[in-house]
């Protein structure tokens, strides 16, 4: 079965096409410019297949939301019937676009949110890398100032200091 969908009009259409594209354009820029952003975690990441899947989610999620603005932002006529269809087949289509095989699909009012919680989650762990850095220079310091100690006491009590 085929359903019938009338043709939407043309200026609409150009104003669609063009907000897709603008979408586009600012991915492949990010791209092109190498954007810290989109970039950072695929090696920050590289060893952690959870927060490397998150990293793509949100990159995901960043590109729908995206999508999303182009089209209020460029299309006129918003209320044209046909026009709202349209628009909601393709937001529909772009938002339950499945990445993996899992059978979850995104919620286009948490798309925000979750490119938020997203980065929460990074920024935690890379608090506990921090931390871990900071508990081992201490450790490496302490270790060292011990040793020097400890040869200086070694030192004294073989009357090799002056």
């Amino acid at each position: 079965m085929q359903l019938k969908t009338k043709v939407i009009a043309p200026k609409v259409m150009q104003e669609l096409l063009k907000a897709l594209r603008e979408a586009r354009v600012d991915l492949v820029s990010r791209s092109i410019s190498e954007d810290p952003q989109l970039f950072s975690a695929l090696f920050q990441y590289e060893n952690n297949e959870n927060l490397l899947s998150l990293s793509f989610e949100r990159e995901y999620s960043i590109f729908i939301n995206s999508n999303l603005e182009k089209f209020s932002n460029n299309i006129t006529d918003i209320e044209d019937v046909d026009t709202k269809k349209k628009l909601k087949q393709i937001t529909k289509e772009l938002v339950s676009f499945k990445q993996s095989k899992s059978t979850s699909c995104i919620d286009t009012f948490f798309l925000g949110d979750k490119v938020t919680q997203i980065e929460k989650i990074f920024s935690v762990f890379d608090k506990d890398k921090d931390r871990l850095a900071e508990i081992n220079y201490i450790r490496r310091k302490d270790q060292v100032l011990f040793e020097r100690e400890f040869n200086r006491l070694l030192g004294e009590q073989n009357g090799l200091v002056k």
